[in-house]
């Protein structure tokens, strides 16, 4: 599977002033309009099933080429926020081990 080439961050201001520009309304002007900006940029919108998993699931596709990751994507966060602690505890409510356990668990409701 090809990768496509990623952009250097220089194009984007051209790209963003040459967008091409839609009669349509609101969220569905501003997607079409994201769309075109990553076509020109060799890239694309994969969309992902809406499972729980679709940060993990994103993430998968992106870095391994396909979604079948998810899991593993998971367990590779979760152990990033275990080692380390000190960034992410202030952002967790609850206690941050057991927060950790059940994310790891595949529940759906650990999102990064």
């Amino acid at each position: 599977m090809a990768k496509a080439a990623k952009a250097t961050g220089e194009e984007w201001p051209a790209l963003c002033a040459s967008a091409p520009s839609s009669s349509t309304k609101g969220w569905e002007r501003e997607v079409r309009k994201d769309k075109e900006l990553l076509r020109r940029c060799g890239l694309s919108v994969h969309e992902v099933a809406s499972d729980g998993a679709c940060s993990f699931r994103a993430f998968a596709h992106q870095l391994l080429g396909d979604e079948l990751g998810h899991v593993k994507m998971r367990e590779r966060c979760v152990d990033f926020m275990l080692a380390h602690r000190d960034e992410f505890e202030p952002f967790i409510a609850e206690e941050f081990h057991g927060y950790c356990s059940s994310s790891n668990a595949s529940d759906g409701r650990f999102a990064v």
